[in-house]
């Protein structure tokens, strides 16, 4: 029985690692970060499909998208289908062999269009992560839906900081 319990942890910090490795480490949540936000008017919200099991136990890609477009509406940012601008949510779910439990991992990255000061005189644009934010980790399968709670405060975080930076008149 130890030795299972033993293998069965292993395996959750086996799918921990991997869940790791997804998520490139690219900006974050520092000063210089939350100043790349000033000046932001609108942006996309674009929330990544969750995982077929995920979706059935409990985490629906629809209720993430809504949770995540009212709390951005609520605090006086602009969300519009199309713009330059992307607030990219992504839950990775990857659940265990034994049903009993998911590991997961929650990125919140925002991306504009930016220019390289090596070619500024051509105006060569291309998107950039300026901003992002991400945790990993283990809920109950009939927990699942806690998850969004992990979601909403990430995306708050952003509101946070994109408010700092863009204070309401």
């Amino acid at each position: 029985m130890r030795l299972l319990t033993f293998l069965s942890r292993r395996r959750i910090v086996l799918t921990l690692a991997l869940l790791l490795c997804t998520v490139p480490v690219w900006a974050g949540d520092g000063p210089l970060e939350r100043a790349s936000l000033k000046g932001i008017t609108s942006l996309q919200a674009l929330i990544e499909p969750v995982q077929p099991d995920a979706e059935r136990d409990g985490l629906p890609t629809s209720q993430l998208e809504a949770d995540i477009e009212l709390r951005l509406r609520r605090a006086g940012i602009k969300v519009v289908p199309l713009a330059t601008e992307v607030l990219h949510v992504h839950v990775n779910t990857v659940k265990h062999p034994d049903g009993l439990v998911y590991a997961f991992n929650v990125s919140v990255v925002f991306y504009q269009v930016v220019v390289p000061l090596r070619d500024i005189r051509n105006q060569t644009s291309l998107p950039a992560v300026t901003w992002s934010v991400a945790l990993v980790g283990v809920v109950p399968t009939g927990k699942l839906r806690d998850v969004r709670a992990e979601v909403a405060d990430l995306v708050d975080q952003f509101i946070t900081a994109y408010r700092e930076q863009n204070p309401k008149p």
